[in-house]
């Protein structure tokens, strides 16, 4: 086992541990820079696996045992990282202390500048910008912009997100529309109509000339993508 394994065995969750070796780190740890304090090197470094700023992301400690040392040698992250928890293992070269931390960032998000009626076309003057703390990573939605269209009523402060807001409409009910069935290599391209609307990337129901209803992706064009599995 190693000196490392043999170190850390038995130990508590939180609480002071027994002395590290000096100059050592975990394999999966990361070393902090000389001269940075603790809770500034932890934020920069979930700030990098988080590809953000590190001026953005926040901390908070949880309950535990152990003075937390001021600077550290060596900081470790244990867990998932679920909801922006981790248990942090802090090493200052001559002791380590494990305790439960919470990261949040300041999030950006697009609000409604007015109430938005549904079915509006967005422009520049309907959205505005704002942050707000958050705990946890950030979410990867994709950001409205001028030209989505409201899928309701939107009033005046509320975040302009799906299924709220969605691009705007490349198929709309009733329309001819170009449909392509792919049947192994072969593509067929014929004329259908559309029984529903749909935006880019989502899913339509279409009429083929036969009169079969099936469901397509939308593509730019707009082309309705009918796949050997949506035409069963």
């Amino acid at each position: 086992m190693s000196a490392l394994l043999l170190l850390l065995a038995g130990t508590a969750l939180t609480g002071e541990l027994p002395p590290a070796t000096p100059g050592l780190c975990p394999t999966d740890a990361v070393a902090a820079a000389p001269g940075v304090d603790t809770e500034t090197a932890l934020t920069t470094h979930v700030a990098e696996l988080w590809g953000l700023a590190p001026r953005v992301v926040f901390m908070e400690w949880g309950p535990g045992q152990g003075e937390i040392p001021g600077e550290a040698v060596c900081l470790r992250l244990l867990g998932s990282g679920a909801g922006g928890t981790w248990v942090v293992e802090v090493s200052d070269g001559e002791g380590l202390v494990r305790r439960r931390a919470r990261f949040g960032h300041m999030e950006h998000r697009w609000v409604a500048a007015h109430d938005l009626p549904r079915d509006h076309v967005l422009a520049a003057a309907d959205m505005a910008s704002e942050r707000e703390p958050r705990w946890g990573e950030p979410r990867s939605t994709p950001e409205p912009e001028p030209g989505w269209t409201t899928r309701r009523v939107i009033r005046a402060g509320q975040p302009l997100t799906s299924p709220g807001v969605a691009p705007a409409l490349l198929v709309e009910s009733g329309w001819a529309v170009e449909v392509e069935l792919r049947r192994g290599a072969v593509l067929l391209r014929v004329t259908g109509e559309s029984r529903t609307a749909g935006s880019l990337g989502e899913d339509v129901q279409v009429r083929l000339p036969t009169g079969k209803l099936v469901w397509g992706t939308v593509r730019p064009g707009p082309v309705v993508e009918i796949l050997p599995q949506q035409e069963r």
